[in-house]
């Protein structure tokens, strides 16, 4: 038994150098990676999305429990636990609409209550009693550790101090022999589907980020418009184009403060045409003018996407020039 324990301890030793190995390529590939993703987190987790998670787990605890012993499992001893920490969730989720500097820390609390309530189900499964229920439960938070943290080496750090533990547990025969070892197993397989996941959001988020430079720090202005003409979207460079800031410019405000004598409405679309150039005069918030040059593309049968340069210095030159031979003449 010893020998078989040791070689499997071997093997599990050589998974993790490979896998060790592939880590450090993937984020040697992607140098910006542990930036991106706190980034990436920072970016999409909003605070919505942590109240959601405190409500399903409420409902998911409470839930997972009544279905096991309706299955016929045994009654376990945490089971009233399970019940207070399933209120507590639901309690924070409440108290969360109510104040705000719980909303403000709820990621913080989030995270704390994942880890707690993960070490408690394995200890509860190495010390009090080995149900299989407990060890899926386990396997489960690992699997979703990715969407605990806010930076990948937090996410890294959790996952290798889990793993440390549970091997600790599992050669010392804290837990069941063949079970231990397949959730050992099961662990490195989750951990590397989740840098393969990595890696793939990191990608997707560069090519993010670069659109996002070009379109809002570019020297275009780049508007979106539906039928109506109103505006869905403008770029963030309108603020040192023309002055305003993008939530000044939404709907149909954009054409009421630049001033623009040719807007027509619908009716612009009843002789659209593709990729056409004209100029506008917009009036800029400071109240002097500048001429924009406009390339329109349909983006769909209701969005249109207008790309605006500014040529207004360029016009100017034109008008000198055209003064200087004039007056030669």
């Amino acid at each position: 038994m010893w020998q078989s324990q040791k070689t499997q301890a071997i093997f599990l030793f050589l998974l993790i150098i490979t896998l060790t190995y592939f880590t450090w390529k993937l984020v040697r590939r992607n140098k910006n990676a542990l930036y991106l993703s706190q980034n990436l987190k920072d970016t999409f987790i909003s605070f919505d999305t942590y109240q959601n998670y405190f409500l399903l787990g409420a409902i998911g605890v409470f839930l997972t429990d009544i279905i096991i012993r309706l299955a016929g499992y045994e009654f376990s001893p945490n089971q009233y636990f399970k019940y207070g920490f399933s209120f507590f969730l639901f309690l924070i989720w409440a108290l969360s609409f109510l104040f705000p500097t719980i909303l403000k820390n709820l990621p913080h609390i989030f995270r704390f209550t994942f880890i707690s309530y993960f070490f408690f189900l394995t200890f509860s499964y190495a010390f009090l009693y080995q149900e299989a229920i407990l060890l899926l439960g386990i396997q489960i938070f690992i699997l979703f550790s990715y969407n605990n943290f806010d930076k990948f080496k937090h996410f890294v750090i959790f996952n290798i101090a889990t793993f440390l533990i549970f091997f600790f547990l599992w050669f010392n025969q804290y837990v069941p022999y063949k079970e231990g070892f397949l959730y050992l197993i099961s662990q490195l397989a989750i951990f590397s589907i989740n840098l393969a996941r990595h890696d793939s959001i990191i990608k997707a988020f560069d090519r993010f980020i670069f659109s996002n430079e070009v379109v809002n720090h570019g020297t275009s202005l780049v508007i979106a418009t539906n039928q109506k003409g109103e505006v869905l979207y403008c770029s963030e460079n309108i603020q040192s184009i023309l002055g305003y800031e993008p939530h000044e410019v939404m709907k149909l405000k954009f054409w009421h403060l630049t001033k623009d004598k040719e807007f027509i409405g619908e009716a612009y679309h009843l002789n659209f045409q593709d990729n056409r150039l004209y100029t506008r005069k917009l009036k800029c918030k400071d109240g002097s003018y500048k001429i924009i040059q406009w390339k329109d593309k349909k983006f769909n049968n209701n969005i249109t996407v207008g790309i605006g340069l500014d040529i207004t210095e360029q016009k100017s030159l034109e008008n000198r020039y055209q003064n200087l031979i004039e007056n030669a003449k």
